[in-house]
């Protein structure tokens, strides 16, 4: 507690590493575990994009690269009994780690309202979030639900908001940069990121601070000539 407190009152804001699908890259959970405040510090699982929730196999990797406190929330209808005790770890979370499936199904399952109230407020605290596919995705809002009705087009729906970015994954492997514009447009908004797999962009205090690969990167002009020259290329 005495932790997250100093975090807190030092103004220190939570990263978000955001992978777009695919193997994770072999160096983010060590890196993400040090960012986080090293092996002792609470990292929660949230595998609730799954169909049918596990999230033992995410666990194990944070476990091999060297976390010592982790735990999962894997309830396909959390009661709420289960919102308590997870609104309860949330006091003395320093990590989210969240893999893929379909995005809907986190706010479904958390609620709009619980999250806004219980997620969101995270990043400020000095949270970091990591998010594959789905766990990428949901980090928006509005975000990318899934295809919408015609093609290269988008359904969006509610979020964590966690960025003002608009987040899509797997973008290059399924030719997803017409539908990350289409979301843009039905959205009202300018910034967007697609993310290829196993590639992975770093976010921090709403500014991309480093990125791999070749994500598609959409934003306003001035912004671009602003932060280009800050960003650090991940290995």
């Amino acid at each position: 507690m005495l932790i997250t407190t100093l975090i807190a009152c030092a103004g220190v804001t939570g990263k978000l590493f955001l992978v777009g699908g695919g193997r994770t890259p072999e160096e983010v959970p060590g890196r993400f575990i040090k960012e986080c405040g090293g092996p002792s510090a609470l990292i929660i699982v949230l595998p609730l994009a799954s169909a049918e929730p596990d999230g033992r196999s995410s666990e194990k990797l944070l476990q091999d690269n060297g976390a010592k406190n982790t735990w999962i929330f894997a309830k396909a209808k959390p009661t709420p009994e289960d919102l308590e005790e997870l609104k309860g770890k949330l006091k003395e979370v320093r990590g989210i780690w969240m893999p893929g499936g379909v995005q809907g199904r986190i706010i479904e399952r958390l609620g709009k309202k619980w999250c806004d109230e219980n997620i969101k407020p995270l990043l400020a605290k000095g949270v970091n979030f990591y998010g594959t596919s789905a766990g990428a995705m949901v980090c928006s809002d509005p975000m990318i639900e899934g295809p919408g009705p015609e093609p290269e087009t988008a359904k969006i729906g509610p979020g964590f908001g966690l960025t003002s970015y608009i987040i899509d994954s797997h973008t290059a492997q399924r030719n997803r940069v017409p539908r990350l514009k289409h979301a843009l447009k039905q959205a009202g908004r300018e910034k967007g990121i697609g993310i290829n797999e196993r590639e992975y962009v770093v976010i921090h205090d709403d500014k991309i601070v480093e990125k791999t690969g070749t994500p598609t990167i959409i934003e306003p002009a001035a912004d671009i000539g602003r932060k280009e020259p800050a960003l650090r290329s991940g290995g």
